[in-house]
């Protein structure tokens, strides 16, 4: 700690010529008191938005200093500090509702008790991060197997990081944790019936962890085709029916035929029933090939190719 100090001027008058004689000394003292100044270290500090201030107690080169402060804040969004106050800056709750970087400044005045000398002016500066948010285009996602996902994550506040945990059910495949701004990762169903696959995402920006989101991708099974009968006959000019099934109810079912040699009665056409009347019109038997495609919930699988043999 400094003390008040003095300096003295010791003064010696010397006479003119011839005798230069030496007159009597005389001091003169100037009294110097010390200019209190605000020693704390650091002078900042960083905190992320609703986290709490430290307390701060000011200290000086100078014993018995006092203090006031006065405080303020950028930008808009910046609240819960104290707006004013004497010797210790107290814990605060400081929250930062914008998407950049705050700053609140504390800024001092240390007063000497020697003599009432005016001190140096200091500024304490608490920077407030905001949260960083994660934003999707969809929280719910719908996919046919073997495909991929496309879910890009962004944030308004610059500078944000992303990652993710995934979870399912063992019958999807694909599906890991990760990070990064986009989830793009091929989930295979190998069920016949639709399933989840869970995403949670956390936000991190600054040294700041926002509050995560959940994405919800729903994986709708492959369309399996069986024939019955699998391998239809026909003599010619006979009706032959050929029934459609899938694994998974609700599929639609349409169809393309084409023939090998002189065969007539064949059509393309839609439904789980192919009923038709073929004709071979020549002397050895012959083949329609019947490429099926399958539609349900939007997927589609195809196409199957199948054979009826006409006699």
């Amino acid at each position: 700690m400094l003390s008040a100090g003095s300096i003295t001027y010791t003064i010696t008058p010397d006479g003119p010529a011839p005798g230069n004689c030496d007159g009597p000394t005389v001091d003169y003292i100037i009294n110097e008191n010390p200019a209190p100044n605000v020693t704390n270290a650091p002078m900042q500090e960083t905190i992320c938005t609703g986290d709490n201030t430290n307390a701060v107690t000011l200290t000086s080169n100078v014993a018995g200093t006092t203090y006031t402060w006065t405080a303020t804040a950028m930008p808009a969004g910046v609240s819960g500090f104290q707006a004013s106050g004497t010797n210790t800056i107290p814990v605060q709750t400081i929250i930062n509702t914008d998407n950049v970087q705050g700053v609140v400044t504390y800024h001092i005045i240390p007063s000497g008790s020697i003599n009432g000398c005016s001190g140096v002016p200091a500024d304490y500066t608490v920077y407030v991060n905001p949260e960083p948010v994660a934003t999707v285009t969809q929280s719910i996602v719908t996919l046919c197997s073997g495909t991929i996902t496309n879910i890009p994550i962004s944030s308004t506040v610059t500078g944000t990081t992303f990652s993710w945990t995934a979870s399912g059910p063992g019958v999807i495949t694909g599906f890991s944790s990760g990070s990064g701004d986009n989830i793009s990762q091929t989930l295979t169903n190998t069920s016949n019936a639709p399933h989840d696959v869970i995403y949670v995402i956390t936000p991190s920006a600054n040294g700041c962890t926002g509050s995560p989101i959940t994405v919800t991708v729903t994986v709708n099974p492959p369309s399996v085709l069986t024939v019955v009968p699998a391998s239809p006959v026909s003599c010619s000019g006979s009706n032959i029916v050929i029934n459609l099934t899938g694994n998974v109810p609700g599929i639609n079912f349409t169809w393309t035929a084409s023939a090998t040699g002189n065969v007539t009665g064949y059509s393309n056409g839609s439904g789980s029933t192919i009923s038709q009347t073929l004709v071979n019109n020549d002397n050895v038997p012959r083949t329609v090939v019947y490429s099926v495609m399958m539609e349900l919930n939007g997927c589609t699988n195809g196409p199957v190719d199948f054979i009826a043999t006409v006699n």
